[in-house]
């Protein structure tokens, strides 16, 4: 058995078995220290509301989608605007309906 300190700078120390050191692999404390390390921890409501903004933006998402998505995943996160285009996508939604 060796001992490693973890590669994500959080200073934990673990011991890992020599053969899987000498191939490369037990260099981190846990699979979220790797994660933090690789950058792959879940984006934050923030970010994702912000990428969910963007692609409408871009028009790679309807207005319907995101007026959608947002009424019902992050209402709190909507503004003035997200409002204005919800009311209406509930008027289209039910004059479709008749």
């Amino acid at each position: 058995m060796t001992e490693i300190t973890c590669k994500c700078g959080c200073g934990r120390k673990k011991m890992v078995r020599t053969a899987d050191v000498k191939r490369g692999w037990g260099l981190y404390y846990s699979k979220s220290c790797k994660a933090k390390k690789q950058g792959r921890l879940p984006m934050s409501k923030e970010k994702r509301v912000q990428c969910l903004r963007d692609a409408w933006g871009d028009g790679r998402i309807s207005d319907e989608y995101y007026a959608f998505v947002m009424e019902n995943e992050y209402p709190e996160c909507m503004d003035a605007e997200d409002v204005h285009l919800a009311a209406i996508n509930h008027i289209h939604i039910s004059e479709t309906d008749h």
